[in-house]
């Protein structure tokens, strides 16, 4: 028994793992949409709930968290200041917005797309600083002042 419950706990981490390399390998490197498919076929069906939390018992911080950040790359990600919006926007979500996403820096991102596109990013920079924001082949060089924000639109 207590073997069993282990391979079960180990499941859920294991997966939210995999999802986050799978993320960043083939989004961010190669711009695939492995990990949306990923994502609608196995960690949402199969090992999540409603709420994001993984089905195995007990209380898995990593399973839940590990899920919900490889959701939160695949919309932000940030890279040698660069932030790069919407790196992987899945097919299966073509409209929506997010609050609230922060990659390293001290940046506050709130994004909206319609159709699949960006449709416009809020930046706010909570320490200042200089930093890219790229969505596509567009990207712009910011130098932003602490608690300064800015619109990015796709023009």
């Amino acid at each position: 028994m207590q073997r069993k419950y282990a391979r079960e706990l180990a499941s859920d981490m294991a997966m939210a793992r995999k999802f986050r390399l799978v993320v960043f390998k083939h989004l961010v490197i190669s711009g695939s949409t492995m990990a949306s498919r990923q994502l609608s076929r196995t960690i949402l069906p199969r090992s999540t709930s409603p709420n994001l939390f993984g089905q195995h018992p007990p209380f898995q911080m990593d399973a839940n968290f590990g899920t919900t950040a490889g959701i939160a790359e695949m919309l932000i990600q940030n890279h040698n200041g660069t932030i790069y919006l919407l790196p992987a926007l899945p097919e299966e979500w073509p409209t929506g917005e997010v609050k609230g996403l922060r990659p390293r820096g001290g940046y506050v991102v709130d994004i909206k797309w319609s159709n699949g596109k960006l449709v416009s990013a809020q930046i706010l920079a909570k320490n200042g600083g200089e930093v890219t924001v790229k969505y596509g082949p567009k990207a712009k060089q910011l130098s932003l002042k602490p608690g300064k924000c800015i619109q990015f639109k796709v023009d």
